[in-house]
């Protein structure tokens, strides 16, 4: 991941995206640090990972204090639609500090309630 986050950097991506979690599936703090680390100045995004953490709000918490700029997330549901509630909290509780990105099934049939119940843009 070192590499590649070295070889995205050479050809000018503006970002990135990882997520690397422990064997009980917690946020593996330390090295995701280091890839934060190594990824700045790029924009740093958490994928999916974070829905298979055992505890949603804790992992979020982490997130930001690594100084993660945004996480693609369903809301620890199978869809961000049936996460909406939860993207919505995360939202809440982030204060602005992280960007909550809906995914997982999102479609043009279902972007609207996706909205309206979640508060995601």
């Amino acid at each position: 991941m070192k590499v590649s986050v070295h070889e995205v950097k050479a050809a000018g991506a503006v970002g990135v995206v990882f997520g690397i979690l422990n064997p009980d599936k917690t946020i593996d703090r330390d090295r995701m640090k280091e890839l934060i680390e190594l990824a700045r100045p790029l924009k740093v995004v958490c994928h999916k990972a974070m829905d298979e953490t055992p505890d949603a709000d804790k992992a979020l918490q982490t997130l930001i204090e690594l100084g993660v700029d945004e996480v693609l997330t369903s809301g620890h549901c199978k869809t961000a639609l049936e996460g909406a509630s939860v993207l919505s909290d995360h939202i809440k509780k982030s204060s602005g500090k992280i960007k909550i990105l809906a995914g997982g099934t999102v479609r043009a049939e279902n972007i609207e309630p996706l909205v309206k119940q979640s508060g995601v843009h």
